[in-house]
């Protein structure tokens, strides 16, 4: 018994060396990066832009941001809290982690997904599916409740008329 309850300290110890070292590459490459990229930002940019260290590779990793959506800023991190609560579209997804959004016609470089959340329409509005089996898909929004945080959308292509998350559908903006 006592050399399996050493056996386990161990495992702990060479997972928590693991976590180390991979946060240090991250943070290596992450000072590389942002090297590159820095040299033509001006200031009013750099307070949109999250520090290196902040970026949680598992948290911030972009999953369900999509161009062409629009998003609520929901945090007050975000450009020192000016664009709190204000809607933007997503214009571009350019890595695993950061986006690229519009607010008010001023682009906002840099932002990460724990920083917006979905936005939906009135009913008859245009919506894109973020996730699950329909991803992708656009249809038209025809009831939201908000106690129960589901939306109902009838889909553009087969005209099939789904139950979705709030977290799950956004407006789909359409740039003609």
């Amino acid at each position: 018994a006592k050399k399996k309850k050493k056996e386990k300290k161990t495992k702990k110890k060479k997972k928590k060396k693991k976590k180390k070292t991979k946060k240090k590459r991250k943070k290596s490459r992450g000072h590389r990066d942002s090297d590159s990229s820095s040299g033509s930002s001006s200031s009013d940019e750099s307070d949109s832009e999250p520090e290196v260290d902040d970026v949680d590779e598992r948290r911030d990793r972009v999953t369900w941001v999509r161009p062409h959506i629009r998003v609520r800023i929901a945090s007050r991190k975000l450009a020192g809290g000016k664009l709190y609560a204000r809607k933007a579209v997503v214009m571009d997804v350019v890595d695993r982690f950061r986006f690229t959004v519009l607010v008010d016609g001023d682009v906002v470089e840099n932002v990460l997904q724990r920083h917006v959340e979905t936005a939906l329409p009135k009913p008859m509005g245009r919506v894109m599916v973020l996730r699950g089996a329909h991803k992708g898909e656009t249809g038209v929004l025809l009831e939201r409740s908000s106690a129960k945080q589901a939306a109902v959308v009838q889909l553009g292509e087969d005209l099939d008329v789904i139950n979705v998350h709030f977290d799950d559908v956004a407006e789909h903006v359409v740039t003609g």
